[in-house]
């Protein structure tokens, strides 16, 4: 299908970039799900869904946004799977795509941060509520966004963020750890967890992780200024400044790079200071980053009942009048 040029004059700001969209279709059980597709820049890509019929909480659909953040060299017909289960519900998609380079130079993530801040706010300012979904690596980058909207202007942006899902965070222990030790003293390195997960994006070949990993702890020790002390301060983000709105939080008990018993403990600290609402869900057996494609049906339906907590019983004010309430009644 060959990209056209195209504009939404009268319908949101996207106009005010050079963008390329085409209609699309993704095939979900026995349904079709329509979408369109605007490329926004080399990192930032909003579907539009077709219709808003499935949606049927109170809360206008049109005024929610989903933010989501992928791992790292994510494929596209793996990206599709998550945006599908949004589309399914009649929301829209913006998808925040990253490189390696973006967690192992830190202002690259900086950069991409601050973009994905101007396009919100300036380009797509008639969403007003944010759900944020982050995959693996994908958690730092939303994270990285957090950090440098609260620099900016104390948080504007966090303000419309009204639910928040992790799903195969890369936590350990100690150095950029999300938390320094467990309480049964068992050691699960942060930093050995990263550059696995940073090789594994690369290679599948266990000398080129490896070689990876060696390479890594020579360039962060010449680095660690501009990195290592960047991710203890993200780290530190995550678990003592987290944003206080619905967060899900899902893995596995024997993934390899997301460490479920820190995984518990950081949500056993966010509860025990009750700020916000925390659901932990844990696979006895699945792969990082994998469980929606292992396990669907459950998945979907921990995803729906979470959605169900966040919208049943609150209807969030929009800005205006809205059409689509309007249609509706």
């Amino acid at each position: 299908m060959v990209s056209r040029p195209t504009s939404l004059t009268n319908r949101s700001n996207l106009d005010n970039i050079r963008f390329h969209s085409s209609d699309s279709k993704s095939s979900a059980g026995s349904n079709d799900i329509k979408m369109e597709k605007y490329k926004l820049s080399d990192r930032l890509v909003l579907h539009k869904v077709g219709s808003r019929d499935a949606w049927c909480w109170p809360s206008d659909p049109t005024k929610i946004l989903v933010i989501f953040f992928p791992w790292l060299n994510a494929k596209e017909k793996h990206i599709t799977k998550y945006r599908e289960l949004y589309a399914e519900l009649g929301l829209d998609v913006l998808t925040v795509e990253s490189k390696n380079s973006h967690f192992l130079w830190p202002p690259n993530s900086v950069r991409l941060a601050q973009h994905v801040d101007e396009v919100l706010q300036k380009n797509l300012s008639e969403y007003e509520h944010y759900i944020c979904h982050s995959m693996s690596a994908g958690a730092y980058n939303l994270t990285v966004l957090g950090m440098c909207s609260r620099d900016k202007d104390q948080g504007t942006l966090l303000k419309k963020f009204k639910a928040i899902v992790l799903d195969s965070v890369v936590v350990g222990t100690g150095r950029a750890g999300v938390i320094k030790d467990l309480p049964s003293g068992e050691e699960s390195n942060a930093l050995d967890k990263m550059l696995k997960g940073v090789a594994t994006s690369i290679s599948s070949s266990r000398y080129v992780h490896s070689l990876v990993a060696q390479l890594s702890k020579v360039y962060f020790g010449l680095t660690k200024k501009y990195t290592l002390d960047f991710y203890e301060k993200s780290v530190d983000a995550v678990c003592n400044k987290p944003v206080l709105v619905p967060t899900l939080v899902i893995g596995s008990k024997d993934d390899q790079l997301s460490d479920a018993a820190v995984t518990e403990q950081v949500v056993k600290i966010w509860k025990s200071r009750n700020e916000f609402p925390v659901t932990l869900h844990m696979f006895d057996h699945s792969q990082h980053a994998q469980h929606y494609m292992l396990h669907k049906k459950e998945y979907t339906a921990i995803h729906r009942k979470f959605l169900d907590e966040v919208f049943s019983h609150v209807s969030f004010h929009s800005e205006g009048n809205s059409s689509y309430l309007k249609s509706k009644l």
